[in-house]
């Protein structure tokens, strides 16, 4: 195949392979080498196309079933939080959430969500001035 392109004002005619073939490789060096040197977009329409093709794993709600995921909020607005939790709980966080398969991030943010929703309910003494979702007794207990 022959693509004509500009360089410098100057036309030139590139002589490329219509399509490469990808070598098995023995090592991640061998492979890192061949994708330096190869241009990938010669093997676009060679994929598989899998855009209606799910994996044969993946398990689907039951019709009539809404998803538990927490919702971005109104607002758009999410803030970052970080802790530190023991290596064992988030294996576990990890494989409760593959079964379920669902990022492991949203199943904790799920799990944070449906707790305070039921200390909500426990107390019904919220305070909608803070906006912070924290009721002001247990803030003051902490």
């Amino acid at each position: 195949m022959a693509v004509h392109t500009e360089r410098r004002g100057q036309e030139e005619l590139l002589d490329l392979p219509a399509a490469i073939e990808v070598p098995n490789f023995s090592n991640e060096a061998e492979e890192a080498d061949f994708w330096a040197t190869h241009d990938t977009s010669l093997l676009w329409d060679q994929g598989e196309d899998v855009t209606n093709s799910p994996p044969p794993n993946l398990r689907r709600r039951p019709p009539g079933t809404v998803s538990t995921a927490r919702k971005r909020p109104p607002n758009g607005r999410m803030d970052l939080l970080s802790i530190r939790l023991p290596a064992d709980m988030i294996d576990g966080v990890k494989a409760v959430a593959a079964r379920q398969q669902r990022p492991y991030q949203a199943l904790i943010r799920s799990w944070i969500g449906e707790r305070l929703a039921q200390e909500r309910g426990k107390d019904g003494a919220r305070s909608e001035a803070s906006g912070s979702g924290i009721d002001r007794t247990e803030a003051r207990s902490s």
